[in-house]
């Protein structure tokens, strides 16, 4: 199943793909519009909440349906991080065919509690999220099951660098599209395809019915974006 909302990234909506950027930035946004698309296809919807961003209302706003609709939706809130590894692993041991969407917003929360720590043990927290996101990869290939991932950015105090995502290196290597997420200006935002190539860059808006991409012709650039983040 591809994603409309996906379709200037040319995604076609299988694997894994990550939506990384700082607050605000629409990661959640682009989340409940990709579940509003497969809701209306009568598919159920898993959607693991690590933060409670998941909003009921939000997303009959978006999906412009009633509470019915909804009950296709399968909201779970993991309490930590091996709450979140058990759970995944449940799923993956009981999916079936009526799920169309798999959603973990964001998947990084727990992890970077995980380091916080005092007893942490950076070894095992990468290898749990690195065994998290096998299990998504397994049930995204094996039932061709389209799996969303959301992360934080990691900001750097040098304005110069990159934008990395929490848990970066593992996400990124195991998620078949990666995309960033940015803010252009107080109306504005700027997704950027980072993976797989060639970059594709899109403008959209937050509005009422979730996400609005703008044409590709606006004339914006995106190198300016770093000054205005």
């Amino acid at each position: 199943m591809g994603f409309k909302i996906l379709e200037w990234a040319g995604i076609d909506g299988k694997g894994v793909t990550s939506f990384y950027g700082e607050s605000a930035t629409g990661k959640t946004t682009f989340s409940l519009a990709c579940a509003s698309e497969a809701l209306k296809n009568g598919q159920k919807v898993v959607y693991v909440d690590t933060q409670h961003n998941f909003s009921p209302e939000r997303l009959m706003q978006i999906c412009n349906c009633d509470k019915k609709m909804l009950e296709n939706a399968i909201v779970v809130s993991p309490k930590n991080f091996s709450d979140q590894q058990h759970f995944l692993e449940r799923l993956r041991n009981g999916i079936n065919k009526t799920v169309g969407l798999i959603i973990i917003d964001p998947i990084s929360t727990f992890y970077r509690l995980e380091f916080a720590k005092k007893d942490s043990k950076p070894y095992m927290i990468s290898r749990n999220l690195g065994v998290q996101m096998s299990y998504l990869n397994d049930m995204a290939r094996k039932h061709s099951i389209p799996v969303i991932v959301t992360a934080e950015a990691l900001s750097d105090v040098d304005a110069n660098q990159e934008t990395t995502m929490s848990g970066g290196n593992i996400i990124d290597h195991m998620c078949k599209n990666v995309i960033e997420l940015k803010r252009y200006d107080d109306a504005l935002k700027l997704a950027i395809l980072k993976k797989p190539k060639p970059k594709k860059e899109i403008f959209f808006s937050i509005v009422n019915e979730g996400i609005s991409i703008m044409p590709e012709d606006m004339g914006k650039k995106a190198p300016n974006i770093n000054a205005r983040s």
